[in-house]
């Protein structure tokens, strides 16, 4: 399938443009580690796929995906944010002193993002997955051993957490796709979050 960016947007350094995203299909990151690339040569779109092309790679982006809350209408960006923006874009802002998990059954892994809300202060955590020998296991973190959080889940019909260290932060989850999903909690039980809404576990 080649390369792809999950929860993508561009930036415009003033002099050039990269993409942000959870990356997949390159070999030298871990599906679902937060990167961002090298320059953009050019863009180009077919259907609803966004192709970013660097100078060694070419990304693509599903506009689904895109992460309408960080992404500015720039001249590198080919589609007019409002034609897509009501269609794919339900904002859920962090609660007061918590974490908000987004989740989509339409993502890989169904991770789209992990807010942290402390203080004032916006911290948004990273997903990469573990390739285990019998399970893949996605981790969500600040990026460093013995961080502050530590989430941990198992991507299976039922998204099974197994780690859950908030910092005594309260947790939500959003469900930003179109399909109910339903999720393991570390006490046994099983949570349900409707299409479009939001829970406090």
């Amino acid at each position: 399938m080649g390369k792809r960016l999950l929860n993508w947007h561009i930036e415009n350094k003033k002099d050039y443009c990269i993409a942000h995203g959870n990356v997949t299909g390159n070999a030298r990151f871990q599906n679902g580690e937060k990167i961002h690339t090298s320059k953009i040569i050019k863009t180009e779109m077919i259907d609803e796929t966004v192709f970013i092309h660097t100078k060694n790679s070419v990304y693509q982006c599903e506009v689904k995906d895109c992460c309408f809350n960080y992404q500015n209408q720039i001249d590198i960006l080919p589609f007019t944010i409002a034609d897509y923006k009501e269609k794919y874009f339900k904002d859920f802002p962090p609660e007061k002193n918590s974490i908000t998990l987004e989740f989509s059954a339409e993502i890989d892994d169904f991770f789209k993002r992990a807010i942290v809300e402390d203080s004032g202060k916006i911290i948004e955590l990273s997903m990469s997955v573990h390739v285990g020998n019998f399970q893949d296991s996605c981790l969500i973190g600040d990026g460093a051993d013995g961080g502050k959080y530590d989430i941990r889940y198992y991507p299976n019909n039922i998204i099974e957490f197994y780690c859950f260290d908030t910092d005594n932060l309260p947790l939500y989850i959003v469900n930003s796709g179109k399909t109910a999903l339903k999720f393991g909690t570390i006490h046994g039980e099983t949570l349900e979050v409707p299409a479009g809404s939001k829970k406090l576990v």
